[in-house]
C-alpha cells in the first residue's frame, strides 16, 4: 500500500474521535485557509494581487526579488497597511458549518484545541 492513501468513511473517523475521547486523549485538530475561505477570507493569491493593487509601490520589493510569495507581500506592508488591507474581511466574515462542528466537538470534550494557520479569528468567535 505504499504511497497510496487509505479512504476513511465518517464512520470511521466517528470512532476515530470517540474512542479518543474515552482514553482521554481527545484530538486536536489542524485548520488551514480552506475553512476560512468559505466563511469568505480570500486566499493567499487574491490578496498578493490586492497588494499589488493597492501597494504598488511596496509591492515592487518582492516583484523586483522575482517572489510571488505570500509572506514576502506581506513582508513589503507596514503592520498598519496589513491591518488594513485585512480588517475588510475579517470584519465581513461568517462562521460557517466547518466552524460550527468544531466548537460542538470541543464543547463535547471530542477535541482538545484547534491550532490554526490562518490570521482571522473567527473559530474563536
Amino acid at each position: 500500500m505504499s504511497g497510496s492513501m487509505v479512504k476513511l468513511s465518517p464512520a470511521h473517523i466517528a470512532t476515530y474521535i470517540k474512542n479518543a475521547k474515552e482514553k482521554g486523549k481527545p484530538y486536536v485538530i489542524f485548520t488551514g485557509a480552506g475553512c476560512s475561505l468559505s466563511a469568505g477570507i480570500p486566499l493567499a493569491g487574491k490578496l498578493i494581487e490586492e497588494i499589488k493593487q493597492k501597494y504598488p509601490t511596496q509591492a515592487m520589493t518582492a516583484i523586483n526579488i522575482g517572489s510571488n510569495d505570500y509572506g514576502q507581500y506581506m513582508a513589503c506592508l507596514t503592520k498598519d497597511e496589513r491591518r488594513e488591507l485585512i480588517r475588510a474581511y475579517v470584519d465581513g466574515a461568517k462562521i460557517n458549518w466547518a466552524h460550527i462542528v468544531l466548537a460542538n466537538l470541543m464543547k463535547e470534550g471530542f477535541v482538545n484545541r484547534v491550532l490554526t494557520f490562518n490570521f482571522d479569528n473567527i473559530l474563536g468567535s
